[in-house]
C-alpha cells in the first residue's frame, strides 16, 4: 500500500513539474506586421501606399494580393509607421508610394533560430524564428525592431 502511495505521489509530482513548461507548438515563426517610411514627406506617406504581395522567386512578376495602406505619424516627423497584417517571410513584397510613383521591393529575408518552451529541468527542444535581416531594392539591412524603408 505504501508503494502505491509513493508511485502516485511521484506521478503527480512529474505532471506538476511538466505543467510549468510551455506547451508544444507555441514557438513563433518569423514575420512582420509593419514597416517605417523614413525621410518621406507627410503627403507621400499618409496619402496612399499600396503593398503588393508577390510570389517568392518570380522576380516580382506574379502578384498574389495587394493592400491599400496609409502611414501614421510617429514622434519623429521624418518617420511614418505603416501597419499591416502579419506578413510571412515566404513572399516578396513591393511597397508602392503613389505620390512618388515608386515601388520599394522587400525580399531576401533572413531569420535566426531562437529557443522557446524551455523548462527549468529540461529543454523541450523547440525552436522558433525571429526576423534578423531584409533587403530593400537590393540593399541589405539588419532588423532591429523596425523594418525601415528609406527615401
Amino acid at each position: 500500500m505504501k508503494g502505491i502511495i509513493v508511485i502516485t505521489a511521484f506521478i503527480i509530482l512529474m505532471f506538476g513539474l511538466n505543467s510549468c513548461c510551455s506547451k508544444s507548438g507555441t514557438c513563433s515563426t518569423a514575420s512582420f506586421n509593419s514597416f517605417h517610411l523614413v525621410n518621406f514627406a507627410s503627403a507621400e506617406a499618409t496619402d496612399s501606399v499600396t503593398l503588393y504581395i508577390y510570389k517568392s522567386k518570380t522576380n516580382y512578376t506574379t502578384v498574389l494580393d495587394s493592400l491599400y495602406l496609409k502611414g501614421e505619424t510617429t514622434s519623429d516627423p521624418n518617420v511614418f509607421n505603416v501597419p499591416t497584417q502579419d506578413l510571412s517571410l515566404g513572399f516578396d513584397y513591393g511597397i508602392y508610394v503613389v505620390k512618388l510613383k515608386k515601388e520599394y521591393r522587400l525580399n531576401t529575408f533572413t531569420a535566426t533560430k531562437v529557443t522557446c518552451g524551455k523548462c527549468f529541468l529540461r529543454s523541450n527542444n523547440e525552436f522558433g524564428e525571429e526576423l534578423a535581416g531584409y533587403s530593400v531594392n537590393g540593399h541589405s539591412y539588419n532588423y532591429s525592431g523596425a523594418m525601415n524603408i528609406y527615401k
